[in-house]
């Protein structure tokens, strides 16, 4: 995992119950040590706990691919779980990609 996600995990965290995530997944170049600062982007794959197409699900993708590129100062693409067609992409996310958040794994609060 890359030292930026590391060192801003806490107000990630923070979006993605903001934004009602289920899980986060980083992959592409920052999953794989090619991540340049300054010149690369960050690859996210997320899914949501509810997944109807609406309005506030729009907003939802929206609001968090704004929120991450706040926090981690650096371009974001965000990619659904519904999306992804492509096999060789679907692959490599499952494969090669890492575990930023994942809701299941939270802890609540006391």
């Amino acid at each position: 995992m890359i030292s930026l996600i590391e060192e801003n995990r806490e107000r990630i965290e923070e979006a993605c119950d903001r934004y009602r995530v289920d899980r986060l997944r980083l992959f592409g170049s920052a999953a794989t040590g090619q991540f340049k600062p300054g010149e690369s982007d960050l690859d996210f794959f997320v899914k949501f706990l509810d997944r109807s197409p609406t309005m506030e699900y729009v907003n939802g993708i929206l609001g968090l691919a704004d929120a991450l590129e706040e926090i981690l100062q650096c371009p974001v693409d965000l990619i659904t779980d519904g999306s992804v067609r492509n096999p060789y992409l679907q692959k490599e996310i499952q494969e090669r990609s890492e575990i930023v958040y994942d809701r299941s794994n939270q802890k609540t609060p006391a």
